[in-house]
């Protein structure tokens, strides 16, 4: 009877070792996976975190010059040549700064996947020259 106490009681404990031997390795998987996650989140951060550092610049650019415009605008209020210029200017500017808030808000929606992108032609000339007016301002 002893004896098969004691042969209940190693069977128990080689299946309790066994278990824990089972429970240690996936918990050991578990910690790599999870590293790997906080990596690719720590990853996905620092992009964002450089993302938005050099769209607040793309965004100042436009604003910087529909503001300086409108002053010019009304310093030269008399001259409307000039106020038709300044105009113009604005409404480039306003137009790449719309674009602009808008591609932020389709990378939220890309992300979220709310969206689809689609191929699209554009003209590259009118671009340039796009971005070249609101440089030269």
């Amino acid at each position: 009877m002893a004896n098969d106490e004691v042969g209940v009681l190693t069977k128990a404990f080689c299946s309790m070792r066994d278990r824990l031997k089972e429970t240690f390795t996936e918990l050991s998987d578990n910690k790599e996976k999870l590293q790997e996650s906080l990596s690719v989140s720590q990853q996905a951060n620092r992009a964002k975190s450089i993302f938005l550092s050099n769209m607040s610049h793309e965004i100042r650019t436009p604003l910087n010059a529909i503001l300086g415009f409108t002053y010019l605008a009304e310093e030269n209020i008399d001259d409307r040549e000039q106020v038709y210029d300044c105009i113009q200017k604005i409404d480039t500017s306003g137009r790449h700064l719309l674009s602009l808030i808008n591609e932020v808000l389709d990378v939220g929606r890309i992300e979220s996947g709310r969206m689809e992108l689609h191929e699209e032609e554009f003209s590259l000339i009118d671009l340039i020259s796009q971005i070249n007016t609101i440089i030269e301002s």
